[in-house]
């Protein structure tokens, strides 16, 4: 009479591959959310940016006109004027995750900030940054041009 069914080497056999590809599955779901992070911390920062900038090119005072990227906090301020003031009420910080953060920050004039002048729309602080994922070793190069253009 012959039986029917699986013997143990098969049965251990299809769980180790179910196993292995569970396993591929989660490390992928995982690299999936973090470069999915680092994008759109991405985006929400260049949408700040080119908010100040349209806020300097329309003549509203009351809407930031600038951002302060503070690389040794990990987060970028968006403020109303020429200088940064950290005190100010008026300040809108944005804190970065903590696999995030700010390197090669290269504005002409050195310093972090990046001012957008009226009427034109245009900025003194022109150059690059990297908003980086420490994670992956990922990075996006924003560049904001002379004429207050950015791009990423």
């Amino acid at each position: 009479m012959k039986t029917r069914g699986f013997t143990l080497l098969e049965v251990l056999l299809v769980v180790t591959i179910l196993a292995i590809a569970f396993g591929f599955f989660t490390l992928y779901s995982q690299n999936t959310q973090i470069r999915t992070d680092l994008n759109a911390q991405t985006a929400v920062l260049v949408s700040h940016l080119r908010l100040a900038q349209s806020n300097a090119s329309s003549g509203n005072t009351t809407g930031y006109n600038a951002i302060h990227l503070d690389a040794a906090n990990s987060n970028y301020t968006a403020f109303i004027g020429a200088t940064f003031d950290a005190q100010s009420a008026t300040n809108t910080v944005v804190q970065l995750p903590t696999t995030i953060s700010f390197q090669n920050i290269l504005l002409n004039g050195g310093g972090t900030d990046i001012v957008f002048n009226g009427p034109e729309g245009e900025t003194t602080n022109y150059g690059t940054f990297e908003i980086f994922l420490s994670s992956t070793s990922q990075s996006h190069i924003i560049t904001i041009s002379e004429i207050g253009t950015v791009n990423y």
